[in-house]
């Protein structure tokens, strides 16, 4: 066995240790600590939907342990801006992910998992949202994101572009608050009325002006499907934003102006944002994360993801 191989195998089996012992750890926590947290992790959220005024955003339903409880989509859904929509994962065959826009009704699916019922706009449409949320077990300082071991979300990551440094002119803010500007840290933006607006642009092609608010209620009767053939309209002028806001097809093409991708933001307990984690080359980065004390911190480092090493 070669150096190289034994080395991939120990980082394996450290990996799968790691895992093994956040798991338990998760799974330790009290229905109060759980329920507790998940506020925490939910109101640092939608703080940061507002600050960037998110209009269309990639989430999950968390399940069981993880962080940001089960009804984190319905609590989305009630913050979106008109016009806006939440996607949703939906589990493929081959464990890629597909995204379903979030109509105020969730499916059980495999795994204990819940999808959601709305129209399928294909793997490709988390590249077009303002911010997508993301499932981690850990994550590195560089934002090296570990998950369960399916890939899911790295395929999903993979499809993003290349993280800039743009977002990080965003404040970093602490505490369960629902009004970043209250918490701010004065040393992550030490010029907040020189921020640039990153606040994705209408787009009345894809967010038709005509087109209805869904105003989801999450205790109201399940409401029809959007129609998932608007008229277009011309777009705006191109200014930078996100991502480019996302059309009714699962062939969503790219904006016509500049694009940043999506801010990229793993939901964590506390406890597991760690200084590194065992990483393979197939596993990506996130830019940020959130945890129920930390609340809203970039990563550290560049977040470039680990160097492959011996693999294609």
């Amino acid at each position: 066995m070669s150096d190289l191989t034994a080395d991939a195998e120990k980082s394996h089996q450290i990996k799968i240790a790691l895992r093994a012992r956040l798991l338990t750890v998760r799974r330790s926590l009290s229905v109060e600590a759980r329920s507790l947290a998940a506020i925490q992790v939910q109101d640092q959220i939608l703080a940061l939907v507002r600050l960037i005024n998110a209009r269309d955003i990639a989430a999950y339903v968390p399940v069981g342990s993880e962080p940001g409880g089960p009804d984190l989509p319905y609590r989305l859904a009630a913050t979106l801006s008109p016009g806006g929509r939440l996607l949703l994962p939906i589990l493929l065959p081959d464990n890629d992910l597909d995204w379903g826009v979030f109509t105020g009704t969730l499916s059980p699916a495999p795994r204990g998992l819940l999808e959601p019922t709305g129209p399928r706009l294909g793997p490709a449409a988390i590249r077009h949202v303002d911010l997508a949320l993301i499932p981690a077990l850990a994550v590195a300082d560089n934002g090296t994101r570990m998950g369960r071991g399916g890939g899911s979300y790295d395929r999903a990551l993979s499809r993003l572009p290349t993280p800039t440094t743009a977002h990080r002119n965003l404040p970093t803010f602490r505490g369960p608050t629902s009004d970043p500007a209250s918490d701010l840290d004065p040393a992550s933006s030490p010029d907040l009325a020189a921020k640039p607006d990153l606040s994705p642009g209408p787009n009345p092609a894809l967010h038709p002006a005509h087109s209805p608010d869904p105003g989801i209620d999450p205790r109201a009767a399940p409401s029809p499907d959007p129609d998932p053939s608007p008229s277009p309209s011309p777009s705006p002028s191109p200014s930078p934003s996100h991502g480019s806001h996302l059309g009714p097809s699962s062939d969503v093409g790219p904006s016509s102006g500049p694009t940043l991708g999506p801010l990229t933001v793993a939901l964590l307990h506390d406890g597991e944002a760690l200084p590194s984690v065992p990483a393979d080359p197939h596993d990506r980065a996130v830019q940020a994360v959130v945890t129920p004390s930390g609340g809203f911190t970039f990563c550290p480092g560049p977040g470039p993801g680990p160097t492959p090493s011996g693999h294609p």
